[in-house]
């Protein structure tokens, strides 16, 4: 039994005391805990945007494009004549793509496979390509252009600035007229990759 009220208002602050300190420190809990959520749900946007960077600018042309014709260029280096690409690897969910470059230019030499694989760049509208599994020195592409079926522009800078119009290679003869209005809207003036007769030798 308490001796007086004295002593029965004293435990009756103690308890108040133990009671906040209790409540307190539910609450500072609960505020990392909701922070912590907070900080992965940012991240998760941000790789939401970057996923749907991709998906608006380059996914969906990839998507379309299997096997590939580079028919025109900026860039005039003579290794990048009858260029093509097949697409070896391609996942909507990630997203990625990857694509194996055939360079079949030097008649001397057996053809140069190079491998380009493509993920969500750091800002809108760009991809980025590891080349041939080399990550110290990713490259920054852009789709600027792309029909969804028969043909894109790929900006990017490999062995000099490229601003190349790719085709499908059902289309490499018979190039729509709007895929070549918006390739030269874009890239201005060109030179020729592809021609029938030679491509078709080289890749024989």
């Amino acid at each position: 039994p308490l001796r007086n009220a004295g002593d029965a208002a004293m435990q009756l602050s103690n308890r108040r005391a133990v009671l906040g300190i209790f409540v307190a420190d539910t609450s500072v809990r609960a505020l990392k805990k909701r922070s912590g959520a907070n900080k992965r749900k940012i991240k998760q946007n941000i790789q939401s945007k970057k996923n749907l960077h991709f998906v608006c600018f380059g996914l969906q042309m990839f998507s379309g494009l299997i096997d590939m014709v580079a028919v025109r260029d900026v860039n005039p280096d003579p290794m990048f004549k009858c260029l093509t690409a097949r697409r070896i690897q391609f996942d909507a969910e990630a997203p990625s793509a990857t694509y194996l470059w055939f360079l079949h230019a030097a008649e001397d030499k057996e053809t140069e496979r190079v491998a380009f694989h493509f993920t969500p760049g750091n800002t809108s509208g760009t991809t980025r390509a590891i080349v041939d599994s080399d990550t110290s020195h990713p490259v920054v592409a852009r789709f600027p252009y792309t029909d969804y079926s028969s043909c894109g522009v790929l900006e990017q800078n490999y062995f000099g600035y490229q601003c190349t119009l790719w085709v499908s290679d059902e289309a490499k003869d018979s190039i729509s007229p709007e895929c070549l209005r918006q390739y030269e809207d874009i890239c201005g003036e060109s030179v020729s990759l592809y021609d029938k007769n030679i491509c078709d030798k080289a890749q024989e």
